[in-house]
């Protein structure tokens, strides 16, 4: 990862630095559900679990596979009912063959996939990031705060430094007459 101190030498390399928006990264170490503010995220994580939701992280390739057909009913249900295609852009897309080369976290109520998230994480463990996130209708209400409590205490579990939760494009640039588009 580059910072704040190679921005001087990308410069003299001949790279034009641009702003493309802002990346939250906390240390999962630091991450709680404790106190007050978190009260509303520890009873959604709470009940769901209550309802039956259990959480997995199925590692890449072959476990993987193994439910393919599960996420990928997930996955089209929720296109469905977001009436939206994939974005490819910002964030993969449900491709099977992309999708088996990551680990995939998942919950399951009653032994059926209810919502998964593919991961992306670094051989170091100083980062891990989500990216494909889907829900199917029937799952608990409050599933994908249950699948990022539980990931989050995976992460920690495992190790990693940190947990980054992607970037916001265009957040925090100035709007100001010469900026580019």
């Amino acid at each position: 990862a580059l910072g704040p101190d190679d921005l001087p030498e990308l410069v003299d390399l001949g790279f034009s630095i641009q702003g493309i928006g802002e990346c939250a990264a906390v240390a999962a170490a630091s991450i709680s559900l404790e106190g007050r503010r978190r009260g509303n995220l520890r009873r959604s994580w709470r009940k769901t679990g209550e309802e039956g939701a259990t959480f997995e992280v199925l590692t890449a390739g072959s476990s993987v596979e193994a439910v393919m057909p599960e996420l990928k009913r997930v996955s089209d249900a929720w296109l469905a009912k977001h009436a939206g295609s994939e974005k490819t852009f910002s964030l993969g897309g449900f491709e099977c063959g992309y999708v088996a080369e990551f680990p995939v976290a998942v919950a399951r109520l009653d032994g059926r996939v209810v919502a998964f998230a593919t991961l992306w994480t670094t051989a170091q463990r100083s980062a891990f990031s989500i990216d494909l996130m889907r829900y199917a209708d029937d799952a608990p209400k409050d599933v994908m705060d249950f699948l990022f409590v539980e990931l989050i205490d995976w992460g920690r579990r495992e190790g990693y430094a940190a947990f980054d939760f992607g970037m916001a494009p265009l957040a925090g640039l100035e709007d100001r007459p010469l900026a580019p588009i």
